[in-house]
């Protein structure tokens, strides 16, 4: 079951809104229940919220949210080279 700490750290990476940003993204890497269904966003927010525990998606929560972190990371990265060269070009 995901805790309160770790959810916090997942909205953090994954970002507002949370629940919409993980259902894209288990949608769009084809991330499907055991019976061939997509993942709801109500199965994800019982999951977040600790309402439910389903130790299959807490996983493909958990690789969202790391996704969603490496993404922050290097977004952050660009933006400061980029500030760089503007601060040498001044």
């Amino acid at each position: 079951m995901i805790s309160k700490t770790e959810k916090k750290t997942i909205v953090k990476a994954v970002g507002k809104p949370y629940t919409t940003k993980i259902f894209e993204w288990l949608k769009e890497k084809d991330i499907q229940r055991p019976d061939g269904q997509l993942y709801t966003k109500t199965n994800i927010s019982h999951v977040l919220n600790g309402i439910r525990e389903n130790i299959l998606l807490e996983g493909h929560i958990v690789t969202c949210a790391a996704h969603f972190a490496l993404k922050l990371k290097k977004d952050q990265k660009k933006k400061e080279a980029a500030l760089e060269t503007i601060k040498q070009a001044v």
